[in-house]
């Protein structure tokens, strides 16, 4: 529905994450769609929290540690 992805884009940025980028695809039907993300600033858990009451799955959560 129109105004779905800036309702889970300010629920980030309100908890403090940064998108830094984002991607959206048609779901496993044309009445839904996948998104991925890269978020900075917020741990795996944090993401996981955030999200949960906003979407309706959650596919994957990945942490990157850079060396």
């Amino acid at each position: 529905a129109p105004g779905q992805l800036a309702i889970v884009t300010k629920a980030i940025a309100d908890a403090g994450g940064n998108i830094i980028a984002l991607g959206s695809f048609l779901g496993e039907t044309s009445e839904n769609a996948e998104i991925t993300m890269k978020i900075e600033s917020l741990d795996q858990q944090q993401v996981i929290d955030i999200l949960t009451p906003l979407v309706e799955k959650i596919l994957d959560v990945r942490t990157v540690s850079i060396v």
